[in-house]
């Protein structure tokens, strides 16, 4: 599948259109990819993945201490944690198909480690 329709078809699965492309199309992309295509000049999602994770534990810290502010700190940490984890996320990601999305480079595709 070509990226644009990897793109369109994503967008379709999250219910969401893209103002600019050019984003998911930097969120999709592995850095296994771009540094295969690097006469491309492709950006990989790694900026993207630091900020997304702390977007991510910001929304969870403020939805744990509003829903449960009996809660203590170290209870709090703890459903943030198991909220964002790796099995977590990848978790969502299988349900909106992104594992079959991702641009992956041929060695990571290989040794699976994206899995």
């Amino acid at each position: 599948m070509n990226i644009a329709k990897r793109l369109t078809s994503l967008e379709k699965k999250i219910g969401y259109s893209f103002q600019n492309l050019d984003y998911l199309q930097i969120a999709i992309t592995h850095s296994s990819f771009a540094y295969e295509n690097q006469d491309d000049h492709l950006s990989d999602n790694e900026v993207l993945e630091f900020l997304g994770d702390a977007v991510i534990g910001l929304i969870l810290a403020h939805y744990l201490v509003e829903n449960y502010p009996f809660l203590d700190e170290g209870d709090l940490s703890k459903f943030k944690a198991a909220a964002a984890s790796t099995n977590t996320l990848a978790s969502f990601a299988r349900g909106v198909s992104l594992d079959k999305k991702i641009l992956l480079g041929k060695g990571e595709v290989k040794s699976k480690g994206y899995k």
